[in-house]
């Protein structure tokens, strides 16, 4: 059989490559801002394709709290200045729910990825370590902000208050308060890293 000769241009010369203009292999810089995006947009992709799950649910729980503590306490809760318990409970849930949400959504990544085995496909990209936090991190504060928002305005409109004086402030609170819970991602990665070991299993019987 004889070999097959590439096809020759009029000019005598080969075609050109399609993807010619790309160069291979592709350099990657000090920081790999392709693989930090992409992380980050599939973390968020992740918790928006199940947004009953992970937008609506809270907002319930925390709609379920206030109607509880409202109708235990009401107005009999003494607090200073005469301030309404109402107006003192809300901000307390809307930034319980962003602390729990962002911290869930890193720590469950990875918990997940280790059950299922597919944690392999954060370890084998060109991502170092400090790539890796942020991207995580960064989509964690992305859902923390989202459910604070959709919660305010939820435990808002049912109240009956207005919004905060100072929106600007409360808003840069509630990145805050999402960024400082992602410190303890790697506590979410030890939780994951122990939940593999037998004794563990054991204590739970």
């Amino acid at each position: 059989m004889k070999p097959v000769k590439p096809l020759a241009s009029k000019a005598g010369t080969p075609p050109p490559h399609p993807y010619s203009d790309r160069i291979r292999p592709i350099t990657i810089g000090r920081i790999n801002l392709v693989g930090v995006i992409t992380l980050y947009s599939r973390e968020v992709q992740r918790f928006m394709n199940v947004a009953l799950q992970t937008l609506a649910a809270p907002v319930i729980t925390s709609v379920l709290f206030l109607l509880v503590f409202s109708v235990a306490i009401g107005n009999r809760g003494d607090l200073a200045d005469g301030v309404d318990f109402v107006i003192f409970l809300v901000p307390g849930l809307i930034m319980m729910n962003v602390l729990q949400n962002a911290f869930a959504n890193t720590s469950s990544s990875l918990v997940i990825s280790k059950v299922q085995g597919n944690i392999i496909d954060l370890l084998m990209p060109p991502l170092g370590p400090g790539e890796l936090l942020f991207g995580l991190a960064a989509a964690g504060m992305t859902r923390g902000f989202f459910v604070g928002i959709v919660t305010a305005f939820t435990l808002l409109f049912i109240s009956g208050q207005a919004m905060p004086a100072h929106l600007t402030i409360a808003l840069v609170y509630l990145l805050l308060g999402s960024l400082a819970i992602q410190r303890h991602i790697k506590i979410g990665g030890s939780v994951a890293d122990i939940l593999h070991k037998p004794i563990f299993g054991q204590h739970l019987k």
